[in-house]
């Protein structure tokens, strides 16, 4: 059986080199079993227990490129061992060249995302709370990241199999400059994004006013910006358009200061008028929804009326439109229950009859 493994041959090679071929090969999938086991349920359970979790991001896209490198190894090695002639070789080493450059640039790439979306995500938890815009800035940001880390790679690997560098790069160069040219408006949402990312002038949720526009923001991407207006209409901005402008954060406001101003008639009298004012004083006390600090004040004599100013404030989350309705409702019921009666315009037309 041993002779006739060797005598044998398969593409000029002995059937018996053909097995430890195969050997080798099989051999390096079982070590890289081993690993990934090793892996998952040694090292991983060791990182666990300590308070950092960048052990943890580091081992968990660690894994399988190593894992692969030596199943790459392997299947070299088993290639190596059959005789294919140099230029075989050639190709051989060539191939295994780009592979495991390949495979270290997904490596470093997987890493380098891994921990920008472990630090750049627990710093925005820490910031203001996770939400959609947070996802999607950090995953653009990864694409980008990727995007160079690769084409470095890629560079890298053709420049080893004997491939001019300094041409390619010219070429990509021109190229580049090109794309610049042809996507300088995204390229500028972009960066525009990444600044709404960090400044945070507004969330999803929040309701902004942005030129002539009042709405509530229902995306925030890294080239564009959603609101849906208060007439239900979607509009969409671009990122730098929203940048450039003057942003008025409706929902940030502590309260919302309401200035109301109420006529009685000519007729009120001075016990009307500052029963009127205490009775404004105290809305607090019948709608909770504004706060204490209220003034009202007999401010002036109108054309047709004795003028009060009122303001007050309304609590934050709560309904506005809804809020200012109930103290309007209130103020018109107190007031029609104890006759004080409110102004409209008049005129008064006084005859002289002449002798």
């Amino acid at each position: 059986m041993i002779e006739y493994l060797k005598t044998t041959t398969f593409y000029k090679n002995p059937l018996s080199e053909w097995l430890i071929a195969l050997g080798i090969f099989v051999a390096a999938i079982l070590l890289a079993k081993s690993i990934r086991w090793i892996f998952r349920n040694v090292i991983s359970k060791l990182t666990k227990r300590t308070k950092s979790n960048i052990d943890n991001v580091l081992f968990d896209n660690i894994e399988k490129p190593f894992a692969y490198a030596v199943i790459i190894f392997g299947f070299w090695a088993a290639l190596k061992h059959l005789n294919f002639g140099a230029n075989f070789n050639i190709h051989l080493n060539n191939a295994y060249k780009i592979l495991i450059i390949i495979n270290a640039t997904w490596l470093v790439s997987s890493t380098v995302n891994g921990v920008i979306r472990e630090y750049m995500q627990r710093s925005a938890d820490k910031k203001s709370g996770s939400d959609k815009f947070d996802h999607s800035v950090i995953h653009t940001l990864n694409k980008v990241v990727a995007g160079f880390i690769w084409i470095f790679g890629i560079v890298i690997a053709l420049g080893h199999i004997g491939i001019n560098i300094g041409a390619l790069i010219t070429g990509l160069g021109i190229g580049g400059v090109a794309f610049a040219l042809a996507s300088q408006d995204t390229i500028k949402n972009i960066f525009a994004g990444v600044v709404l990312f960090i400044d945070r002038p507004f969330r999803i949720g929040d309701r902004i006013k942005i030129d002539v526009y009042d709405g509530v923001v229902e995306d925030i991407g890294v080239r564009s910006v959603r609101i849906r207006t208060l007439d239900k209409r979607l509009i969409t901005m671009s990122c730098s358009k929203v940048a450039d402008s003057v942003i008025e954060n409706i929902s940030s406001e502590p309260v919302r200061r309401v200035v109301l101003s109420l006529g009685l008639t000519y007729d009120t009298t001075p016990e009307q008028m500052q029963w009127a004012i205490d009775t404004l004083k105290n809305m607090p006390e019948l709608v909770p929804e504004i706060k204490h600090d209220i003034s009202a004040v007999f401010s002036n004599y109108g054309d047709f009326s004795l003028n009060i100013t009122f303001t007050y404030y309304i609590r934050k989350n709560v309904d506005l439109l809804n809020t200012q309705s109930k103290v309007n409702l209130k103020i018109l019921s107190l007031f029609n229950e104890n006759g004080v009666k409110f102004a409209f315009p008049t005129n008064t037309v006084i005859l002289e009859k002449s002798t």
